[in-house]
């Protein structure tokens, strides 16, 4: 008698890297998304202006410092948050939900916090280049830019 195939004993097939074209869908999305809560923390910040100001009465330049620091606090909190949080908590941040994608570690299991930022770390590093630490995809069998190299994490096409 031959063997059973893996599909007769309902054996688990290896998930679909996900394509790079899903990855740069996905990543722009994540990039709107994020540059509108700038929007809206500058939206703010524009208003604590307005209102330290006096609606223009006064003296504008400690409001405007103030508003500034509120930008970048603002900035600096939410991109780390967002990233770290949806990706430790769903695998997926709001583009990668779009597009049907999902970032796992390699041996398959979710990534949990330890995981997120170490690849958070290492998507902040793939960018500062000029986005060449997403080059690496191009050339790595397994789809990983440096920041998946890094934390150890595939990303995967989702049924």
């Amino acid at each position: 008698m031959a063997a059973p195939r893996p599909s007769e004993t309902g054996a688990h097939r290896s998930p679909r890297l996900a394509s790079l074209e899903l990855r740069l869908v996905a990543f722009i999305l994540d990039i709107i998304i994020v540059a509108s809560f700038l929007m809206l923390f500058a939206a703010a910040a524009g208003l604590l202006i307005l209102l330290r100001t006096g609606f223009g009465e006064k003296d504008a330049s400690d409001a405007t410092v103030n508003a500034a620091i509120l930008i970048v606090l603002s900035w600096f909190a939410f991109v780390p948050l967002y990233y770290i949080g949806l990706w430790a908590l769903r695998g997926q941040t709001v583009g990668k939900m779009a597009v049907k994608i999902k970032v796992i570690r390699s041996d398959g299991g979710p990534l949990g916090p330890g995981h997120a930022v170490v690849r958070f770390v290492g998507y902040v590093v793939s960018t500062l280049p000029v986005f060449l630490g997403f080059l690496v995809a191009t050339v790595n069998r397994r789809r990983q830019a440096l920041h998946d190299l890094l934390a150890d994490t595939v990303v995967i096409e989702l049924p």
